[in-house]
């Protein structure tokens, strides 16, 4: 086995998750054990541009995340995507100009006040599936809860 490339030095203290965004371009990257439990996003397609920009794992962007740890991440569009975490559901947008948009929504926790665990994005259905610690499966749409499967 062999490395083929290595980012470092923007999350310093520990990475928790990576995702990829559907088309593939971009790859979200979330720290749970520093102070700000961060988020960035980089470019992986490798594009090169004049002045160096644009090179595989070149950083598009970078922010702070929320209070409590992130333990998982995924993409619902080449421009959003969910981190969730012990108490936290965020929605992020992110765009060539603007970086990154705060999350839309404040920290929230699942129906049963529970940490939310893991997530995946239903491109079908275009909905959020989120992994409770009480055992549960919440459906999230957007920023907000729709229905809890127990």
């Amino acid at each position: 086995m062999k490395l083929l490339a290595q980012w470092q030095g923007v999350l310093n203290n520990g990475i928790a998750c990576l995702a990829f965004a559907p088309d593939g371009s971009k790859l979200s990257v979330a720290a749970a054990v520093d102070v700000y439990h961060s988020v960035a996003v980089l470019d992986v397609k490798g594009r090169i541009k004049k002045g160096g920009k644009g090179k595989k794992g070149f950083v598009l962007g970078k922010s702070k995340g929320c209070p409590d740890p992130i333990l998982d991440m995924a993409w619902q569009s080449p421009t959003e995507f969910v981190t969730c975490g012990v108490k936290n559901y965020s929605l992020w947008s992110y765009s060539k100009k603007a970086k990154f948009k705060k999350p839309r929504n404040k920290i929230k926790r699942g129906i049963d006040g529970s940490a939310l665990l893991c997530i995946t994005f239903d491109k079908f259905k275009k909905r959020f599936l989120v992994g409770t610690k009480m055992g549960n499966v919440q459906i999230w749409v957007g920023d907000s809860n729709q229905t809890e499967i127990k």
